[in-house]
């Protein structure tokens, strides 16, 4: 089973969006979730649980300058320390409970740098998410949940194998629009770029959910 976590933004404020809304549905999602795994264990064996962290965790104080900042609830390490202890308390914690493998892709996105300018320069390093995924890491590591994996790229992308078939998860922002064209030719570039075939991609970024070819690609 594959749990797709895309555009939370920790520490976006609004009229109907704060940090308190945030994860009350962060653990709903999260208990529909475990509910939908419950029901699929009376049929299918669920032998490994994918958690895709595709980016745009936090809402970023600085990114765009004042307009950033009058639409977030607080600044950028409070928006980490949060979207830390929400996803580790409310989301990977409940679901490691199961005993089941879990794969934790963890990719960048837009939202999750200090400043307006993206950088090319191994942006899941050098964006804020480095430090909220490492950060998990080392939670589960201390928790010993020993089923936890993460996959934490210095790149904007990771590859995961599922049943012989490669499947791309990337943030989505690199796609010129919300087409199945334009994520296809994403994903031919990063065939091209990696040598072999993707079967498979998994994005977030335009809030908006969207599945073309019965779930080949999925935008969150």
């Amino acid at each position: 089973m594959e749990l797709m976590v895309s555009d939370v933004h920790y520490g976006k404020k609004s009229k109907t969006f704060n940090l308190e809304i945030c994860r009350k549905r962060m653990k709903n999602l999260t208990e529909i979730f475990l509910r939908e795994m419950e029901d699929n264990q009376k049929i299918f064996n669920v032998e490994r649980v994918i958690v895709a962290l595709l980016g745009d965790i936090i809402e970023s104080f600085t990114m765009h300058g004042l307009e950033s900042a009058l639409s977030s609830e607080f600044g950028n390490s409070k928006q980490v320390q949060s979207a830390i202890e929400s996803l580790f308390k409310d989301v990977i914690v409940p679901i490691a409970e199961t005993g089941i493998p879990i794969e934790i892709p963890c990719v960048t996105g837009n939202h999750d740098r200090s400043e307006h300018g993206r950088t090319y320069n191994d942006p899941g390093l050098n964006n804020l998410t480095w430090i909220i995924y490492n950060s998990l890491k080392l939670l589960c590591e201390a928790s010993k949940l020993g089923n936890v994996k993460f996959i934490i790229p210095t790149e904007s992308y990771v590859v995961l194998e599922i049943y012989g078939n490669q499947c791309l998860y990337e943030h989505g922002d690199n796609s010129r629009a919300q087409t199945k064209a334009a994520f296809e030719a994403l994903m031919t570039a990063r065939s091209k770029q990696l040598g072999k075939v993707l079967d498979f991609g998994r994005f977030g970024h335009y809030h908006e959910y969207a599945c073309f070819d019965r779930g080949r690609i999925i935008i969150n």
